[in-house]
């Protein structure tokens, strides 16, 4: 078990029976190797973890768009590990510990959950949600359900002004 620190900045969004709208961005923070993650709405990590003393964060990615923007990624997947030196590395699937966690403490509405918020937060007693989910679970779900990223490459690049997202990691403390 290891302390992450978090903080996101969410918008409302008018509804009457949603607290909250979108997801502007995300950040984390690992103290003792001083790894900095931040990250635009829509580009939610499923799991920041640490294997053998480095953080991965793993982000799927599931729609036209995003794989349009992202170029593509083996299994939908955007891989980053940390590196000291350097910061936030990409990598390929292959390099990717399929024991990793998907431990991260937020959620997307899930049918699970009756509060129907639409995002935010889940309960360290709700986190039992997630217990045993593993990141080795979900690549062989996408190998056996399909990649969307290899269907939506097929179809060819979304035409649009949008800017692949910039993910943000520094040495140091962030300012939450």
């Amino acid at each position: 078990m290891f302390q992450l620190e978090g903080h996101a900045e969410i918008g409302s969004n008018g509804w009457p029976t949603q607290h909250r709208g979108n997801l502007h961005y995300i950040e984390y923070y690992h103290r003792p190797t001083k790894a900095y993650w931040r990250s635009p709405g829509g580009f939610n990590p499923v799991t920041f973890d640490i294997v053998n003393g480095v953080p991965y964060v793993v982000i799927l990615v599931a729609n036209s768009l995003e794989c349009s923007l992202m170029n593509y990624p083996e299994q939908g997947l955007l891989i980053h590990r940390w590196n000291s030196a350097n910061g936030w590395e990409r990598v390929q699937s292959t390099e990717l510990p399929t024991n990793l966690e998907m431990n991260l403490m937020q959620q997307v509405f899930d049918v699970r959950d009756k509060i129907g918020d639409a995002q935010g937060f889940i309960s360290f007693d709700r986190k039992s949600y997630r217990e045993g989910d593993r990141i080795g679970e979900l690549t062989r779900w996408i190998n056996e359900y399909g990649n969307s990223c290899e269907k939506y490459r097929k179809i060819g690049p979304v035409q649009t002004d949008v800017k692949a997202p910039e993910f943000v990691g520094f040495h140091g403390k962030p300012n939450f």
